[in-house]
């Protein structure tokens, strides 16, 4: 696993930041946050820039509510803002940094590897165990009863940190993780807590 290093630029970059904010407004370009954000949009843009890059940046507050498809969820919201930064993190270090150390048919929040290419690779597999063994086989379909719930964040850091040799990146991390109160759960909405989620899975996996 190569360890990340000098990085943390990358998500303070005034370049990544636009980038950012075009693709956290997708589908959402007239909710009055959005407006409101794009109304000023160099300032405020620039503002993230100066306080990432003067680590003094801290998450808003969550708005909560919930879903019921498939189930009932507990959704956390942060302002738009926050997801600006959540995209720079994801995008530009944290999701590739985590892609390359998965497996090609794990598709969980990978770009080009969603459902369709999820359901070739299914099918592909049964065709050739068809092949080989005929249909006495089995498929595993499982969940873990509220995953997100329950990732501790100390265990959580122990798991990134080692592969982390940024300590500016670490910071914003822990800035991150800690948004929520208590040691436990990491919030269903947020981007970063899609990547933490698979690479706790992926961290568990190697210590089997």
């Amino acid at each position: 696993m190569k360890r990340l290093k000098h990085v943390y630029p990358k998500i303070y970059e005034f370049e990544q930041l636009h980038r950012a904010h075009r693709l956290a407004r997708r589908a959402k370009r007239s909710k009055e946050e959005v407006v409101r954000f794009e109304l000023d949009l160099n300032r405020n843009l620039m503002t993230l820039r100066d306080e990432l890059l003067t680590q003094t940046y801290r998450p808003g507050a969550y708005r909560e509510f919930k879903v019921f498809e498939p189930k009932e969820r507990v959704i956390m919201s942060l302002p738009y803002r926050d997801r600006v930064v959540q995209h720079s993190l994801c995008d530009q270090v944290l999701g590739p940094w985590i892609n390359r150390q998965l497996i090609d048919d794990n598709c969980a929040s990978r770009p080009r590897k969603g459902t369709h290419y999820g359901l070739y690779r299914l099918a592909r597999f049964m065709r050739e165990f068809y092949h080989t063994r005929g249909t006495e086989g089995y498929i595993l379909k499982a969940d873990i009863s509220k995953f997100f719930y329950r990732i501790r964040h100390d265990r959580l850091k122990e798991m990134l940190y080692p592969g982390i040799a940024d300590p500016q990146l670490k910071g914003l991390l822990d800035v991150i993780i800690d948004s929520t109160p208590g040691n436990v759960g990491v919030p269903i909405g947020n981007m970063t807590s899609q990547w933490f989620a698979i690479y706790e899975s992926l961290a568990l996996s190697r210590q089997k």
